[in-house]
């Protein structure tokens, strides 16, 4: 139920921080603007799909692995074998053998594509769970 309750809390205060309607408005700030303004601003493309001489598809693509750490941790107090494993929400601590208990990996991808004509962006397309 910690847990739960944990990754509730958690996963609220990440979309308090960021959504992706405002990912989608700052895209929208790009449709008109040149091809060469937005690579100044974003960098390199991760890929070009050229269409034809004049129409092109260009792509970022963003992965981050982050490590969403568990609520409980272990530490030994130097007397004797047990461990004492330590709920630092709910204040609790118990004595005795336990698990190891993991950390969980979270991986995010944005994938955001650019259409280009003679230059000037046109539209905009994005996918993944990490677009914000």
């Amino acid at each position: 139920m910690r847990k739960v309750v944990f990754g509730l809390i958690f996963t609220l205060l990440l979309l308090a921080c960021a959504n992706t309607q405002t990912y989608d408005n700052k895209l929208k700030q790009w449709v008109g603007q040149s091809e060469a303004s937005l690579i100044s601003a974003w960098g390199r493309p991760s890929m070009r799909q050229y269409i034809n001489a004049n129409e092109s598809v260009i792509t970022y693509t963003r992965v981050q692995d982050w490590y969403m750490p568990s609520e409980y941790y272990f530490y030994n107090d130097g007397w004797g074998e047990e461990n004492v494993l330590l709920d630092p929400i709910m204040g609790e601590a118990q004595m005795g053998p336990e698990a190891i208990i993991t950390d969980n990996q979270v991986q995010e991808v944005c994938q955001t594509k650019f259409w280009i004509k003679d230059g000037i962006i046109t539209s905009w397309q994005w996918r993944g769970n990490g677009c914000r």
